[in-house]
């Protein structure tokens, strides 16, 4: 079960000291650090650390990947452990987010929508994983070791807690490059057909979750511009993956675009 941990606690992760201008922007609100902002690296190996000021004051819990972009993405501002209660808690935090803007999303002023992104990576306070669905099923994407290391685990959260039925996962993207993480992709929980049917906006799509990466753009656009603040987010969200963009035929419209249709 997570809970917060003492300051002898602490000794149960590794500690990873910042420099005067790192610890200065952890304590202003950001929620990375780069390799020039350490001054003292760990010596065991750890997806999890402790991040402390130069006087050894303690700054929070975060992930940690030396050789990384980013090496050090904080999830919490106090120390903790990170596990199922605490992943579990964030999630049903983001979707609950989302849900008081859109009545469950079954309807907006749009027309019927079971298609948005339900998690969205620093933004919902748990760094390197983000999650899509697309009606009864789910894609996720994790761009640091700590969440690469959970996605069965994550997995099974969404079909226990969320009413997911089938989950695919796409680490097949280049950013999993710069933090030196295996290209992968598959199906880890449900049925290997992956040929799903959803709604954007009103109009019934669909798509092949494993051989297109799909973003509903109108959708999330309007989670982001809801949440104040988070809009980049969503452009972030146009970006990643490792294919375009792609909308399908709308299956119930005689105004059909082209199947081929990418940005």
């Amino acid at each position: 079960m997570n809970k917060s941990m003492n300051q002898h606690d602490a000794s149960l992760f590794p500690v990873v000291r910042l420099s005067p201008l790192g610890a200065k922007l952890i304590r202003s609100g950001s929620p990375w650090l780069r390799a020039v902002h350490i001054v003292d690296h760990p010596e065991q190996q750890s997806e999890i650390v402790i991040l402390v000021d130069p006087k050894g004051s303690t700054l929070g819990t975060a992930f940690y990947s030396r050789h990384a972009r980013l090496p050090v993405r904080i999830f919490s501002r106090s120390v903790c452990a990170f596990d199922s209660d605490l992943i579990l808690s964030r999630m049903k935090a983001a979707l609950q987010r989302r849900e008081s803007f859109f009545n469950g999303f079954s309807s907006t002023k749009l027309g019927i929508c079971d298609a948005y992104r339900m998690l969205h990576g620093e933004a919902d306070q748990l760094p390197g994983l983000f999650i899509d669905r697309y009606a009864d099923s789910a894609v996720i994407q994790t761009s640091t070791k700590a969440m690469d290391l959970r996605k069965q685990e994550i997995a099974h959260l969404l079909v226990s807690h969320f009413g997911v039925k089938q989950v695919v996962c796409r680490d097949d993207g280049s950013n999993r490059d710069l933090e030196e993480l295996a290209r992968s992709k598959g199906v880890l929980w449900g049925p290997e057909q992956t040929l799903v049917s959803f709604h954007d906006a009103g109009t019934l799509m669909e798509a092949d979750l494993l051989k297109r990466w799909v973003i509903v753009g109108l959708v999330l656009l309007g989670v982001q511009i809801a949440l104040g603040g988070w809009v980049s987010a969503n452009y972030a969200a146009l970006s990643c993956g490792a294919g375009s963009w792609s909308a399908t035929e709308p299956l119930d419209s005689s105004r059909a675009a082209s199947p081929d249709t990418t940005w």
